[in-house]
């Protein structure tokens, strides 16, 4: 993963190593920081694309040693809940003097007392220079050695003063690392410290728990789902997926897809581009990706679905196993139809050509020539072999129960309706082949409901308003001469 680099900037050494520790607690190993003080000196051109400056006053300065596109933060600082006990507890009716390295940060940890809730009326800044502490005084400072002459009074060190908790969100978001900033963190870092913006910390929390719940439902999915954005950067991705392309957690979040899946060219890829399936190489596996557009509260992007083609097919072969239990398998094959006269042998040339075809196909013949025997083998001899084949008689059906039957229906669409709704033939039949035996005695309201499906490839469940689509082959057989 990419390391960030951030430049702290502070006037004493040690202040800028605490806000530093503070900053890794959050973003661990995934940031380099690079620590500046005027302590030091050793303050140069700044080449960081973030600039966390301690000293408001010193901004211009600052500005002009980095880059025109640095983002500078100057963070809101706040004190430990231990530091806010010791301030409670200062006697409220007294002068009490806050000492610091300068007037402008006296001011500025008054402020920030205040700011917390802390009303105690006397509060006087004091700083080097200005020799106003009166003896036997309160002095408050946070973690700087007292200069002037302070005879008789009670030093309370605060220790330094931290970066809030709103601040470390904005740093996190400039960085693009604002994903690592995890509930658990949050929690244990809000135990520790005084918020100043109540309703920021409470904002950062409820988004962390809305993405923990998504974090947790994308680790039960057992297929690998990538988000990317349009310019093909990636947004969030499943446990699954990270598994098959063999990364960490997060590598991939902010970077090119293509940087990952090489094999495949991601440019070509646009939004009319709505379904698109590919069969790639990633670590020298082969890959099934189904890459979909999608629009939605403002996003716009594709989903892409990975699998590892032989667990593909290990699902597929279980499904097919399953509709071959339940009777949906077609058995016969052209050889099984035995017959040497030429009659028999020309129908059986025809129905082979037929079956390459994805044409809906009429069968007719009397009672017992075999009807079914040349639907299972049609089925058997096309692309469709893999997929299902489902047969119905339709003269066992009275009229109006056919269309339930065939096109299934949503939950109460009439009394006695199974609850839940049912699925119909066609839809079983998916990707595969519907024989319909004795299409003859299917009654006209039927029939009509039939030219859609076979015009459209739509159907519409009894009692709804949902189209659904549906690929399916036609194989029809009649004993009746339909003409007539």
């Amino acid at each position: 993963m990419e390391i960030r680099e951030l430049a702290i900037i502070t006037l004493k050494k040690d202040a800028g190593e605490i806000y530093a520790k503070q900053i890794k607690y959050f973003l661990g190993d995934n940031i380099k920081i690079n620590l500046y003080s005027f302590e030091e000196g050793n303050i140069k051109l700044l080449n960081e694309k973030v600039i966390v400056l301690s000293v408001k006053l010193k901004y211009d300065d600052i500005s002009s040693m980095c880059a025109k596109d640095a983002q500078i933060v100057i963070p809101n600082l706040t004190f430990e809940k231990s530091s806010f006990k010791k301030i409670s507890k200062v006697d409220k009716n007294k002068t009490v003097f806050v000492y610091n390295l300068s007037k402008s940060m006296a001011l500025e940890t008054i402020t920030i007392i205040r700011r917390l809730g802390i009303n105690i009326p006397n509060l006087i800044p004091s700083y080097p220079g200005s020799d106003n502490i009166l003896p036997n005084s309160i002095v408050l400072t946070p973690g700087e050695e007292i200069f002037i002459e302070s005879y008789n009074c009670e030093i309370i060190d605060l220790g330094y003063r931290i970066i809030d908790l709103g601040c470390i969100a904005d740093i996190a978001i400039k960085l693009n690392l604002e994903h690592l900033i995890k509930e658990d963190l949050l929690n244990k870092f809000i135990d520790k410290i005084v918020p100043t913006s109540y309703i920021t910390e409470k904002l950062l929390l409820s988004q962390t728990k809305l993405e923990n719940k998504f974090d947790f439902l994308l680790s039960y999915i057992d297929e690998g789902l990538v988000c990317i954005s349009e310019d093909k950067i990636v947004q969030f991705y499943s446990h699954a997926a990270r598994e098959i392309l063999g990364v960490n957690d997060n590598e991939m979040i902010g970077k090119y897809i293509g940087d990952y899946i090489k094999s495949f060219n991601f440019s070509q890829i646009k939004k009319e581009n709505t379904n698109l399936q590919k069969l790639v190489k990633v670590n020298n596996i082969d890959i099934n990706l189904d890459i979909r557009y999608t629009e939605i509260n403002g996003f716009s992007g594709f989903i892409i679905k990975i699998a590892k083609f032989y667990e593909a097919e290990k699902k597929q072969a279980k499904l097919r196993a399953q509709l071959m239990n339940s009777g949906n398998v077609s058995k016969y094959h052209f050889d099984d139809i035995i017959g040497c006269s030429e009659d028999i042998l020309n129908s059986k040339k025809i129905a082979h050509k037929m079956a390459q075809s994805n044409s809906s196909i009429l069968i007719i013949g009397e009672s017992g020539t075999g009807k079914e025997l040349f639907a299972q083998s049609i089925h058997n001899a096309s692309s469709r072999k893999q997929g299902p084949f489902v047969a119905i008689n339709c003269s066992t059906f009275q009229e109006g129960l056919l269309q339930s039957e065939l096109f299934g229906y949503d939950d109460g669409a009439f009394t006695g309706a199974k609850k839940g709704g049912k699925i119909g033939l066609f839809e079983l039949a998916n990707k595969g082949t519907i024989f319909l035996d004795e299409i003859g005695e299917m009654d006209l309201g039927s029939q009509a409901s039939l030219l859609r499906v076979i015009q459209e490839k739509q159907i519409r469940r009894v009692g709804s308003d949902k189209v659904i689509d549906v690929d399916i082959r036609i194989v029809a057989a009649t004993n009746r001469d339909l003409k007539n």
